[in-house]
């Protein structure tokens, strides 16, 4: 959308703009507006670049920190229900991700202790497992 506004204001200016339908793809847009307006430093399609790259960036962190928010709580069920014990999870951090959908970590507890845990996300579900410590 922004790109269509921008060929109409080229082309309100005087200036040469790429063809409407680059608006689709919009890194090829930006190339081409480049081109046209001789804009040898590409600032733009080059901004867009790196702008898409850290989004990426972020939503893989993002991803993980949400998976890590979602297993606090099943962790402090689990210490509960079979552990019977009072603690509660204050904090998880994912150590690594060896697959797609499955994390291993640690649980920081309340009490100070700290539990390895392995995580797995299935759709919407996570499920938790405590290892033998």
């Amino acid at each position: 959308m922004l790109c269509v506004l921008d060929e109409r204001r080229l082309k309100a200016a005087g200036h040469k703009a790429p063809e409407s339908f680059w608006a689709a793809v919009v890194p090829v847009y930006l190339w081409k507006r480049a081109r046209l307006l001789s804009d040898k430093r590409k600032i733009y399609f080059f901004g867009w670049l790196r702008a898409f790259a850290l989004s990426l960036g972020v939503e893989t962190l993002g991803g993980d920190k949400a998976i890590a928010d979602a297993a606090c709580p099943v962790v402090t069920k689990i210490i509960k229900t079979q552990y019977s014990q009072g603690a509660t999870c204050v904090a998880v951090t994912i150590d690594d991700k060896p697959k797609s959908d499955f994390y291993t970590g640690h649980a920081l507890l309340d009490n100070g202790n700290e539990l390895r845990i392995t995580i797995q996300s299935k759709g919407d579900n996570i499920y938790v497992t405590i290892p033998n410590q």
